[in-house]
């Protein structure tokens, strides 16, 4: 089921590349950034600043980074993303403040429900339940989230990125590394509550038609492979997928599978390279980033009559011995 990720690819090329290639001094130049960083945003007076001045927060800072948040939730109230990244996090007023900014949102409501999961809140599950079934979108923020990230790194001239070695650390690359990195560390909310009640449900029960259009919506329409493949994997922990589903789902694995190539091999500074970035300063969908990414390489977007993927052989392999 698992699908390759460039949000996820990215972030792991991040973890295993110094900031600005200097060995031992990158972990001192990493704090710094980050100290830098998040003394600038917290003194800022857009409380989209605050939010992301709370993932710079080092551990354990707990209390802090709740208090900044709330901070945030109530200062920006009708601003989708703060109550977004809020409510992931746990936040209880920024969970009921996306309901009523995005109704029409199936991810606004998956906070609401991990809670009242959680809480045992038989009525809060019915309403988020209800909400997360007749929602005619899916969008987790994340585009959103990393375009806020990539506005603040670009507004910090002084914070040193590159430590002013520029010759060796391209800073637009670095902005967009540590934009990508601090963008996925915090816009995913938990979905494993979620997927436990689900599963749980009776076949010919309302919880389980409505887990089953919710997830429908999460897997077709997410802007992100993590989240797109979460529903997947509750469409299949339900026994719903359809022919449709899964030929979607192949479709994207084919995807995945010849975009992985062209990402692994690109050499920072060059031609396509600078497409690439500019294609996530731009768009909001990882899945459209994947497409021009694949277009511009001459890769076909739809894979071959009879393609199975190697996650698909491993599926068959796993079935064949009996295990889920």
């Amino acid at each position: 089921m698992k699908l390759a990720s460039l949000v996820l690819a990215v972030v792991a090329a991040f973890a295993s590349t110094p900031v600005c290639a200097n060995g031992a001094d990158d972990e001192a130049n990493w704090k710094a950034t980050r100290g830098h960083l998040a003394q600038s945003l917290a003194a800022s007076s857009k409380p989209r600043d605050w939010l992301l001045s709370a993932a710079l927060f080092a551990e354990p800072r707990s209390a802090e980074i709740a208090a900044t948040l709330a901070k945030a939730v109530a200062a920006a109230p009708d601003d989708a993303l703060v109550q977004w990244v809020a409510a992931t996090a746990g936040n209880e007023s920024a969970t009921t403040a996306l309901t009523r900014l995005e109704p029409d949102n199936g991810a606004s409501w998956l906070p609401m429900l991990r809670s009242a999961i959680e809480r045992d809140d038989e009525s809060g599950i019915d309403a988020a339940l209800s909400g997360f079934s007749t929602s005619a979108r899916f969008d987790d923020h994340y585009g959103q989230l990393l375009h806020a990230w990539q506005d603040a790194l670009r507004a910090e001239p002084e914070a040193p990125i590159c430590d002013g070695d520029e010759k060796r650390c391209n800073r637009t690359e670095r902005e967009f590394f540590l934009a990508m990195a601090f963008t996925a560390a915090s816009v995913f909310p938990a979905t494993q509550p979620i997927l436990n009640f689900c599963k749980a449900t009776a076949a010919d029960s309302p919880h389980h038609r409505q887990c089953e259009t919710g997830a429908r919506n999460m897997f077709r329409n997410s802007q992100t492979m993590v989240l797109s493949a979460v529903g997947f994997a509750l469409l299949r922990d339900l026994d719903a997928l359809t022919p449709a589903d899964k030929e979607l789902h192949r479709q994207r694995e084919w995807l995945s599978e010849v975009t992985m190539p062209i990402h692994r091999n690109f050499v920072p500074g060059n031609v396509a390279y600078a497409a690439f970035l500019a294609d996530w300063t731009t768009l909001d969908s990882e899945f459209e980033v994947m497409r021009r990414l694949a277009q511009r390489n001459g890769q076909p977007l739809l894979p071959p009559d009879g393609w199975v993927s190697p996650g698909q052989h491993a599926r068959e392999a796993s079935k064949a011995r009996g295990e889920r």
